[in-house]
């Protein structure tokens, strides 16, 4: 029922995740785009929620990435099969992932790289674990590199005004809680550096 649900990761019949999250006014959104529209018709063997759109699984993080368009970041990760691997059948994951911008405004930094140090710039952006808008807490995190990255919270002016945001260290998360099969994505603005790098 209505009243049952709560905001978090589920599990649905075919194994994929499905993010839910409980708006402050009541309303539920799934998967950060579908809005449920009427709630709670009885059932001989359940309750139905008529929504307001179709629900595809979502694809691993490496498909979800090439799908929006990440090409940057994808192109980077593809250079390490394992780490392609990883991103499509481990998890779960919680990716900051940068734009194609982000990638490009330090792209000296980047092509100076070895393998190993792009490996571990990488990695850096990168928690094994599913962290969602909703239950994202101030605080570290530890990424794949086993160094941490600090999660922090602001006031943001954006288009429609002053709203509650969050960085990564010194990167602004841009969009929050892409879903993939195994985790999450978040947008950044900026790479992410190891520290002592």
């Amino acid at each position: 029922y209505r009243g049952d649900i709560t905001d978090g990761l589920v599990t649905t019949l075919n194994g994929a995740n499905l993010l839910v999250h409980k708006k402050t006014e009541g309303w539920i959104q799934l998967n950060g785009k579908i809005w449920v529209e009427t709630y709670d018709i009885q059932a001989s063997n359940g309750v139905i929620h008529i929504i307001d759109g179709v629900m595809l699984p979502p694809q691993n993080i490496v498909d979800t990435a090439v799908a929006n368009k990440f090409d940057s970041l994808v192109n980077a990760v593809k250079k390490f099969p394992d780490l392609v691997s990883a991103l499509s059948e481990g998890g779960p994951y919680t990716v900051f992932a940068p734009t194609d911008a982000a990638f490009q405004d330090i792209a000296n930094v980047v092509n100076d790289l070895s393998k190993d140090q792009l490996k571990k710039v990488l990695q850096y952006h990168v928690v094994k674990k599913n962290i969602v808008s909703f239950t994202m807490k101030q605080g570290s995190e530890t990424t794949l590199t086993n160094q941490d990255v600090r999660v922090d919270f602001l006031w943001r002016w954006g288009m429609n005004g002053w709203y509650w945001g969050a960085k990564v260290n010194d990167a602004y998360i841009n969009t929050f809680d892409v879903l993939a099969s195994n985790g999450i994505i978040h947008v950044i603005d900026q790479v992410l550096i190891p520290p002592n790098f």
